[in-house]
């Protein structure tokens, strides 16, 4: 059963599902692995983040002006982040860097922003929420169970029948997450899990292993990480990973509460940081390591300034009495 030992709003499970995917995008960044094997629990790095997106979206209804609100930081985010990125990147490949204009036309290449694609799916699915929990809060497990089964339709590469691109209207701009945010909310809020923890344990090793067994058989076509975000293996590992760690009796620890609420930071701060450490610490063990701990220290003195906080965080600087939620 999932608890919240402080009896209140935080669920640490929450925390330590956020602390296990920021580990595995740093891992998956840094470049350590580049096998089959580690490629399929590789890619439950971001879909975790979508679950636990979808669950804490959908969970109330929100304002149109808080999501509006939202996503004009989510594109100050991107830009300010962006050329940030560019810049590094730049300098990283020994090119010259004339102007901030020719920065901002380079955000998102490789090396250069293409880690905050994350944001721009999050900017999406705030587009969609509203119509998405407007649709649900009647019947809401059934009518979430009827569009995951829709999303997966017409957003998932399925393996043994390729669905032509055409029948995939949303494929361009990452849809996939759709799946994850309404399979987090059915199993994080909904509570539709399976509550024997040695059953879910039985399946997540299971679908491992069918994960491993396509990566093996795709190695030589596809970049494996990012490829196995639309694998319906990794949906039911992330599936299984998430209900074994809300059925877990879960005590607070102070560090992963504080990684669980700067999860943004950190996973703002590695990009860079992963740039500027790659050429001397590429390959070693401690790379991912060393990363971490400087995301942490760096989020860590970010957080102590609310002018600072809000180059690392999605809370605006100011409050707004209409950005509640809807009674």
């Amino acid at each position: 059963m999932l608890t919240n030992v402080n009896g209140g709003g935080r669920n640490y499970s929450l925390d330590i599902l956020k602390t296990i995917a920021i580990a595995l995008v740093i891992i998956y960044h840094c470049g350590l692995f580049h096998d089959y094997v580690s490629a399929a629990f590789l890619s439950m790095c971001v879909p975790i983040f979508f679950c636990i997106n979808g669950s804490l979206m959908l969970r109330k209804e929100y304002s149109y002006l808080y999501l509006l609100r939202k996503n004009i930081k989510i594109f100050f985010l991107i830009i300010i982040w962006g050329l940030a990125y560019s810049y590094v990147g730049s300098l990283s490949l020994g090119e010259e860097v004339t102007d901030v204009m020719s920065l901002y036309r380079q955000i998102g290449h490789p090396m250069k922003g293409d880690h905050l694609w994350f944001l721009m799916v999050l900017f999406s699915l705030n587009i969609f929420n509203p119509l998405i929990y407007s649709y649900i809060k009647q019947n809401r497990k059934q009518r979430a169970i009827l569009l995951v089964s829709l999303f997966t339709v017409f957003t998932l590469n399925i393996i043994v029948f390729r669905i032509p691109f055409n029948l995939r209207p949303f494929n361009l701009w990452g849809s996939w997450a759709l799946i994850y945010y309404m399979i987090g909310y059915l199993i994080i809020d909904c509570k539709m899990r399976i509550e024997k923890k040695r059953i879910s344990f039985f399946f997540f090793a299971v679908v491992s292993i069918l994960q491993i067994l396509y990566n093996y058989l795709q190695m030589d076509t596809i970049d494996l990480v990012p490829g196995g975000y639309q694998s319906p293996f990794v949906i039911l590992m992330v599936s299984c990973l998430v209900m074994l760690i809300c059925n877990c009796r879960v005590s607070q620890n102070h560090f992963i509460s504080f990684i669980g609420k700067h999860t943004l930071g950190i996973y703002l701060f590695q990009g860079i940081l992963i740039r500027l450490l790659y050429e001397k610490m590429q390959g070693h063990l401690l790379f991912p390591i060393i990363v971490f701990g400087l995301c942490v220290l760096l989020v860590y003195c970010f957080d102590t300034n609310k002018y600072t906080r809000y180059f690392i965080t999605l809370n605006t600087l100011t409050s707004n009495k209409y950005d509640g939620v809807i009674k």
